[in-house]
Order: C-alpha cells, then structure tokens, then sequence
C-alpha cells in the first residue's frame, strides 16, 4: 500500500470513530468523606451530546424513606467533564441509599444506572 493510500483510508476511518456516539455520556460519581455521601451526575461525552438527566436518590430504611430528586437537561462538549447536579446525604441518611441516574440522549438510546449502599 502506498503512503497515499494509507493516509487517505486513515482520514476515511477517523472520522467515522470520531463521530460514534458515547454509549454512556454522563456518569454517576459517588464518594463518601466525614460522613457525608455525594452523588453527582458528572459530563463525560467523547462527542458533542444533548441529554435529558434525573438523580434521584432514596435514603432511610423500611416506612421511613426519604427522595430527593434533580433533574435537567444540557449540552456536553467533549474534553468538558461538568458536573451537572449533585446530591448530598449526611448522617442517619448516608447509612442506607439507593441511587438512580436516567439519561436520555438527544436523537440516541435512554439508559439507567443504579446504584446502592453496599454494592
């Protein structure tokens, strides 16, 4: 194969992989520190993207349990890693929680993430 050749099926290919659609462009983050638990939805798009998100995280146990919800929509730009919401339990809360991130891309698949106190 001539150079010219490779560097012409090379500029056909890049492209193409450039432009796949993330399967997953926003994540949930979760760390603990002093108590606290934080849940943030944080911007990770390879590629430009609209999204439509909600958090909701369910804290306490048996009849009394508590949600709190943040919902959204935004424009990623790659390179960008934004949080979008965040989420904060402290005490008696951050002992038990369930977590829930929907995401829908604009023009692309939904998708759920969920997550719990001790997974």
């Amino acid at each position: 194969m001539t150079r010219a050749l490779a560097l012409a099926a090379l500029s056909l290919a890049a492209p193409a992989a450039a432009m796949a659609p993330d399967p997953q462009p926003v994540r949930l983050a979760i760390a603990t520190a002093d108590g606290r638990v934080s849940f943030a939805a944080i911007a990770a798009a390879a590629t430009p993207a609209r999204v439509a998100f909600t958090l909701d995280v369910a804290s306490g146990t048996g009849g009394n349990v508590s949600h709190t919800r943040q919902a959204g929509h935004a424009s990623l730009r790659p390179g960008h890693p934004d949080t979008l919401t965040r989420i904060v339990l402290a005490g008696t809360s951050a002992a038990g929680w369930q977590a829930v991130l929907d995401v829908t891309v604009e023009g692309g698949a939904a998708y759920r993430v969920t997550r719990r106190s001790g997974d």
